[in-house]
């Protein structure tokens, strides 16, 4: 028989066992909120979710899913890498926690939960000079992905307050920019950044349109700069506006040369043409890699999957598992398919069904 808990989650029981063994849980969470995609050398995509990790292979339709139940510590993932160097993936997770996986196996470092900050949540990861880079609620952090420690801890960049959030940063010509909650800031990876006085910030008083930043990248020999309402270049001694919106704005990439943004509606090219994706969901953020050799966005949406912009063409995938996490009510008919509702009024998504 089939019993369905309240957190969306089935056992497998048998009336010979009178007690439940753990490898009997399976765990089956929403993962239609997508808060962040990678790829990894063998074309697959894994996907941060707020119901845990999947890989998803496109091509041949074969996918993975990993959670709390048998790989994870947590399910609300809020970002994920692939690096190709390693063949390993690295995700982080809303309470701290990195979560590395590597030959079929996945390791919890739980360093940055430990040290209990008001938000441990982990923004973004990448690879540079084979030491791992970690931004989030928390500030930075280096980790040693050889020896599996942390090597350094940046909890004020510069004038900013301890702990800046920092939501997204780049590194290039050995040098770091951070796009934080108060400004950006940059320093020289050949100082210690630790060190405070290592950073230069900018702010509002230096000419950025608001200081809260989502997004930065390096383009065409500049810094652009996106705010909820503004992107902004930097050529090293001058802010200049090169697009303003109504609706916030979310994301930028760069991918094979061209600079692509998003609001909350909308993808747009360097240009400021918007892309023929017909999709009415909100926007999370965008990503960019290659496929068959030809460059394609990644789009990771709000509430209801992903979509797959390439050759001018747009595919939307939305993942098999319930709607939301949410749980608020579960019905069995006598079919013995499971009916689940996701809420009441606005917090609603509607319904799922399982047999």
């Amino acid at each position: 028989m089939k019993k369905l808990l309240i957190t969306i989650v089935l056992l497998s029981y048998s009336l010979s066992f009178a007690q439940f063994k753990l490898d009997n849980w399976v765990s089956y969470s929403s993962r239609v909120k997508i808060n962040g995609i990678a790829t990894d050398n063998n074309n697959n995509l894994w996907f941060a979710t707020d119901g845990g990790i999947f890989s998803k292979n496109i091509d041949n339709d074969t996918e993975n899913i990993f959670t709390n139940v048998e790989s994870l510590i947590s399910n609300q993932i809020s970002s994920i890498y692939y690096d190709s160097t390693s063949r390993r993936v690295y995700a982080g997770s809303n309470d701290g926690t990195l979560e590395i996986y590597e030959n079929n196996k996945w390791t919890h470092i739980s360093d940055i939960k430990n040290q209990k900050f008001s938000n441990a949540q982990i923004n973004k990861i990448i690879n540079y000079n084979n030491k791992i880079y970690i931004a989030g609620g928390f500030g930075l952090a280096i980790f040693d992905p050889q020896n599996l420690v942390f090597l350094e801890s940046i909890f004020k960049i510069g004038s900013f307050s301890t702990n800046a959030v920092v939501n997204d940063f780049i590194i290039f010509d050995n040098t770091i920019w951070v796009a934080t909650d108060e400004g950006i800031a940059y320093a020289s990876l050949k100082d210690f950044i630790s060190n405070p006085k290592s950073w230069k910030n900018f702010t509002t008083k230096e000419g950025l349109y608001q200081n809260k930043v989502y997004s930065i990248v390096n383009y065409d020999n500049k810094l652009f700069i996106m705010s909820e309402r503004f992107i902004l270049t930097y050529d090293g001694q001058t802010f200049e506006q090169f697009a303003e919106s109504l609706e916030p704005f979310q994301s930028m990439v760069v991918i094979n040369q061209e600079l692509y943004y998003a609001n909350i509606y909308k993808i747009f090219d360097k240009s400021k043409i918007e892309l023929n994706i017909n999709n009415s969901d909100l926007i999370n953020k965008i990503y960019g890699d290659y496929h068959n050799n030809t460059p394609r966005i990644l789009i990771a949406y709000e509430n209801y999957g992903y979509g797959i912009y390439q050759n001018n063409e747009f595919k939307y995938y939305l993942p098999n598992s319930p709607v939301s996490n949410n749980i608020k009510d579960i019905k069995i008919d006598s079919d013995g398919k499971v009916w689940i509702a996701s809420g009441f009024g606005a917090s609603s998504k509607g319904f799922s069904s399982y047999d």
